[in-house]
């Protein structure tokens, strides 16, 4: 399922259930973006830097 499809999914759906596949594919991209974050906070350590790029 590509971020697409599940947002799509997700405005649709009132309520995704523990250990379903949907919820597992949240899982993941939490834990990517998670990720994500703490890559730019310790690559950019302040406001500025991060703006350069």
């Amino acid at each position: 399922m590509i971020t697409k499809e599940f947002i799509d999914l997700m405005n649709s759906a009132p309520l995704i259930k523990g250990d379903s596949p949907i919820h597992e594919v949240a899982h993941r991209l939490r834990q990517e973006a998670i990720r994500i974050s703490i890559q730019i906070k310790y690559n950019y350590p302040n406001h500025y830097e991060m703006i350069a790029c």
